[in-house]
């Protein structure tokens, strides 16, 4: 997939499974858009410094019937911890359709939703690096063309998922 820009990349919302689907921050035409694709739950990844952006997303959602969780996620302090991540794992699994965001849509999405991908048991760590990686993942105010950066972010991707799961599948262990 070729994206020239961040704005045409995140206009896209991107089908994970048949459960999940993930963008950028929604505005209200594509909340109805999705009403209408079947979302009943959206999941709001944004930190809490973007706290009136979430408060006019909820009354959005309100307005439409859909459920709005607030989840803040900020990876740069640290990864979600285990119980939160099974609570997002959790709502995932029992709602009918949900659609998973943060402001841009592209590295806590991306990583919530390959890390729940994978605890379902819809795809491998590789497969969803490897998806990951051809979905914008490395879009930021430049793209990434450094083969050997790119390759170090991908490692890095792939360790948080692997530490994801890992953390999941003990946890679960009797």
């Amino acid at each position: 997939m070729k994206v020239t820009s961040i704005l045409q990349f995140n206009t896209k919302i991107r089908t994970i499974d048949n459960k999940l689907l993930a963008g950028k921050k929604p505005t209200y035409s594509t909340l109805k858009q999705l009403k209408e694709q079947g979302v009943d739950t959206v999941i709001d990844l944004r930190s809490p410094n973007q706290w009136f952006g979430v408060f006019t997303e909820k009354l959005k959602c309100k307005l439409l019937r859909l459920n709005h969780i607030w989840h803040p996620i900020k990876l740069s302090k640290a990864l979600p911890t285990r119980k939160e991540f099974e609570g997002l794992n959790n709502i995932i699994e029992n709602t009918k359709k949900t659609f998973v965001h943060c402001r841009s849509g592209i590295h806590c999405t991306n990583l919530v939703c390959g890390a729940s991908s994978i605890l379902r048991g819809k795809k491998t760590v590789d497969r969803t690096v490897e998806d990951i990686s051809q979905t914008g993942f490395f879009l930021t105010r430049k793209p990434v063309t450094n083969t050997e950066k790119r390759q170090r972010k991908l490692n890095r991707l792939a360790s948080r998922l692997q530490e994801f799961t890992e953390m999941f599948e003990n946890h679960q262990k009797p």
